[in-house]
Protein backbone atom coordinates (compact mmCIF):
# COMPACT_ATOMS: atom_id res chain seq x y z
CA UNK A 1 0.00 0.00 0.00
CA UNK A 2 1.51 3.23 -1.16
CA UNK A 3 1.05 6.63 1.16
CA UNK A 4 -1.75 7.82 -1.44
CA UNK A 5 -3.95 4.82 -0.72
CA UNK A 6 -6.98 4.59 1.69
CA UNK A 7 -6.25 2.60 5.15
CA UNK A 8 -8.36 -0.33 4.79
CA UNK A 9 -11.59 0.09 7.05
CA UNK A 10 -12.38 -2.85 9.11
CA UNK A 11 -16.85 -3.21 9.91
CA UNK A 12 -17.87 -6.13 12.65
CA UNK A 13 -20.89 -7.76 12.35
CA UNK A 14 -22.41 -8.66 15.44
CA UNK A 15 -24.94 -11.41 14.38
CA UNK A 16 -27.60 -13.74 15.92
CA UNK A 17 -27.48 -17.35 14.83
CA UNK A 18 -30.88 -17.92 15.97
CA UNK A 19 -33.11 -17.54 13.44
CA UNK A 20 -32.88 -19.47 9.64
CA UNK A 21 -29.82 -18.71 8.11
CA UNK A 22 -31.44 -18.46 4.72
CA UNK A 23 -33.24 -15.44 6.02
CA UNK A 24 -31.41 -14.27 8.71
CA UNK A 25 -27.27 -14.38 9.87
CA UNK A 26 -26.42 -15.28 5.83
CA UNK A 27 -28.42 -12.83 4.41
CA UNK A 28 -27.74 -10.05 6.35
CA UNK A 29 -23.92 -10.99 6.01
CA UNK A 30 -24.39 -12.05 2.12
CA UNK A 31 -26.48 -8.08 1.60
CA UNK A 32 -23.34 -6.35 3.92
CA UNK A 33 -20.64 -8.06 1.80
CA UNK A 34 -21.99 -6.64 -1.44
CA UNK A 35 -22.86 -3.34 -0.14
CA UNK A 36 -18.78 -3.47 1.18
CA UNK A 37 -18.03 -5.04 -2.10
CA UNK A 38 -19.85 -2.07 -4.15
CA UNK A 39 -17.81 0.83 -1.85
CA UNK A 40 -14.68 -1.09 -2.33
CA UNK A 41 -14.87 -0.84 -5.79
CA UNK A 42 -15.85 2.62 -6.02
CA UNK A 43 -13.48 4.35 -3.58
CA UNK A 44 -10.89 2.32 -4.43
CA UNK A 45 -10.09 1.62 -0.41
CA UNK A 46 -10.38 -1.83 1.20
CA UNK A 47 -13.09 -2.98 3.82
CA UNK A 48 -12.67 -6.11 6.04
CA UNK A 49 -15.38 -7.75 7.42
CA UNK A 50 -14.65 -9.44 10.54
CA UNK A 51 -17.60 -11.79 11.79
CA UNK A 52 -17.86 -14.76 14.31
CA UNK A 53 -18.35 -18.17 13.26
CA UNK A 54 -22.01 -19.42 13.88
CA UNK A 55 -21.92 -22.31 16.26
CA UNK A 56 -20.33 -25.42 14.65
CA UNK A 57 -18.88 -23.60 11.45
CA UNK A 58 -15.50 -24.50 10.89
CA UNK A 59 -16.66 -28.10 12.45
CA UNK A 60 -13.37 -29.23 15.35
CA UNK A 61 -11.27 -31.55 14.86
CA UNK A 62 -13.11 -34.85 16.39
CA UNK A 63 -9.38 -36.12 16.99
CA UNK A 64 -9.60 -33.21 19.48
CA UNK A 65 -13.30 -34.44 21.21
CA UNK A 66 -12.76 -34.69 24.89
CA UNK A 67 -16.68 -36.93 24.62
CA UNK A 68 -15.34 -40.03 23.73
CA UNK A 69 -15.24 -42.88 25.82
CA UNK A 70 -12.46 -43.52 28.62
CA UNK A 71 -11.67 -39.97 28.43
CA UNK A 72 -12.75 -37.39 31.20
CA UNK A 73 -14.30 -33.81 30.49
CA UNK A 74 -12.01 -30.50 31.54
CA UNK A 75 -11.95 -29.46 34.58
CA UNK A 76 -14.63 -26.46 34.99
CA UNK A 77 -11.58 -23.98 35.69
CA UNK A 78 -9.90 -25.21 32.19
CA UNK A 79 -13.30 -24.09 30.55
CA UNK A 80 -13.78 -20.79 32.12
CA UNK A 81 -10.26 -20.25 30.98
CA UNK A 82 -11.32 -21.16 27.40
CA UNK A 83 -14.27 -19.14 27.60
CA UNK A 84 -11.86 -15.98 28.83
CA UNK A 85 -9.82 -16.82 25.94
CA UNK A 86 -12.74 -16.77 23.62
CA UNK A 87 -14.20 -13.32 24.68
CA UNK A 88 -10.53 -12.01 24.82
CA UNK A 89 -10.28 -12.95 21.34
CA UNK A 90 -13.88 -11.82 20.65
CA UNK A 91 -13.22 -8.04 21.71
CA UNK A 92 -9.68 -7.84 20.35
CA UNK A 93 -11.82 -8.39 17.40
CA UNK A 94 -14.37 -5.87 17.88
CA UNK A 95 -11.26 -3.51 19.10
CA UNK A 96 -9.84 -3.53 15.36
CA UNK A 97 -13.67 -2.47 14.02
CA UNK A 98 -13.95 1.39 12.42
CA UNK A 99 -18.09 0.06 12.42
CA UNK A 100 -20.32 -2.28 14.21
CA UNK A 101 -23.11 -3.56 12.35
CA UNK A 102 -25.64 -5.45 14.52
CA UNK A 103 -28.47 -7.79 14.33
CA UNK A 104 -31.90 -6.85 16.29
CA UNK A 105 -33.53 -9.30 14.99
CA UNK A 106 -35.76 -10.71 17.73
CA UNK A 107 -34.53 -14.27 19.12
CA UNK A 108 -36.95 -14.62 22.70
CA UNK A 109 -39.62 -12.84 24.38
CA UNK A 110 -39.73 -11.71 27.84
CA UNK A 111 -42.17 -13.06 30.32
CA UNK A 112 -44.72 -10.86 29.43
CA UNK A 113 -44.11 -11.12 25.81
CA UNK A 114 -41.70 -8.38 24.57
CA UNK A 115 -39.35 -9.36 21.63
CA UNK A 116 -35.89 -9.03 22.79
CA UNK A 117 -32.58 -9.66 20.78
CA UNK A 118 -30.04 -12.07 21.06
CA UNK A 119 -28.25 -11.10 24.13
CA UNK A 120 -24.42 -11.32 22.61
CA UNK A 121 -25.41 -8.95 20.15
CA UNK A 122 -26.82 -6.61 22.88
CA UNK A 123 -23.20 -7.29 24.47
CA UNK A 124 -21.87 -6.16 21.27
CA UNK A 125 -24.12 -3.14 20.84
CA UNK A 126 -23.26 -2.21 24.18
CA UNK A 127 -19.78 -2.17 23.91
CA UNK A 128 -20.02 -0.56 19.87
CA UNK A 129 -21.77 2.34 21.83
CA UNK A 130 -19.81 2.93 24.57
CA UNK A 131 -16.44 2.99 22.48
CA UNK A 132 -16.87 4.04 19.08
CA UNK A 133 -20.13 6.38 19.67
CA UNK A 134 -23.72 5.92 17.96
CA UNK A 135 -22.48 7.30 14.77
CA UNK A 136 -20.40 4.21 13.77
CA UNK A 137 -22.90 2.00 14.63
CA UNK A 138 -25.94 0.26 12.12
CA UNK A 139 -28.77 -1.95 13.44
CA UNK A 140 -30.78 -4.10 10.95
CA UNK A 141 -33.09 -6.68 11.81
CA UNK A 142 -36.05 -9.08 9.96
CA UNK A 143 -39.25 -6.76 10.47
CA UNK A 144 -41.52 -9.25 10.93
CA UNK A 145 -38.55 -10.53 13.69
CA UNK A 146 -38.33 -7.20 14.75
CA UNK A 147 -37.47 -6.76 18.67
CA UNK A 148 -38.82 -4.25 21.25
CA UNK A 149 -35.59 -2.49 19.98
CA UNK A 150 -36.04 -0.32 16.95
CA UNK A 151 -33.59 -1.27 13.94
CA UNK A 152 -32.19 1.26 11.85
CA UNK A 153 -32.61 -0.76 8.57
CA UNK A 154 -34.77 -3.51 8.31
CA UNK A 155 -35.96 -5.85 5.71
CA UNK A 156 -38.81 -8.56 4.95
CA UNK A 157 -39.09 -11.80 3.78
CA UNK A 158 -42.07 -13.34 3.31
CA UNK A 159 -41.28 -16.03 0.47
CA UNK A 160 -38.85 -17.05 -1.84
CA UNK A 161 -40.24 -15.06 -4.80
CA UNK A 162 -39.50 -12.05 -2.74
CA UNK A 163 -36.25 -12.96 -1.03
CA UNK A 164 -33.96 -11.23 -4.11
CA UNK A 165 -35.59 -7.66 -4.08
CA UNK A 166 -35.07 -7.79 -0.37
CA UNK A 167 -31.84 -8.26 -0.33
CA UNK A 168 -31.39 -5.96 -3.14
CA UNK A 169 -32.81 -3.36 -1.34
CA UNK A 170 -31.32 -3.93 2.47
CA UNK A 171 -28.07 -4.06 -0.01
CA UNK A 172 -28.64 -0.29 -1.34
CA UNK A 173 -29.81 0.53 2.65
CA UNK A 174 -26.44 -0.63 3.55
CA UNK A 175 -24.67 0.87 1.55
CA UNK A 176 -26.34 4.25 2.10
CA UNK A 177 -25.57 3.81 5.76
CA UNK A 178 -21.64 2.83 5.01
CA UNK A 179 -21.79 6.24 3.36
CA UNK A 180 -22.95 8.11 5.83
CA UNK A 181 -20.92 7.09 8.63
CA UNK A 182 -17.45 7.08 6.45
CA UNK A 183 -17.94 10.55 5.07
Amino acid sequence: MNEHEPLPVTVFFSSQNETGMREGRRFVEKSLRRALDELAAERRQAFHLLTVPPPGEPEPDPSNSTDRPGESKPEPSATRSAEQTALTRHYARLEEAALVVADLTAVAHTRNGRKVPSPEVMRDLGWALARLGPEKVITVAHAAKESAIRAELTYTITSAADAQAAFQELTRAFRQALENRLS
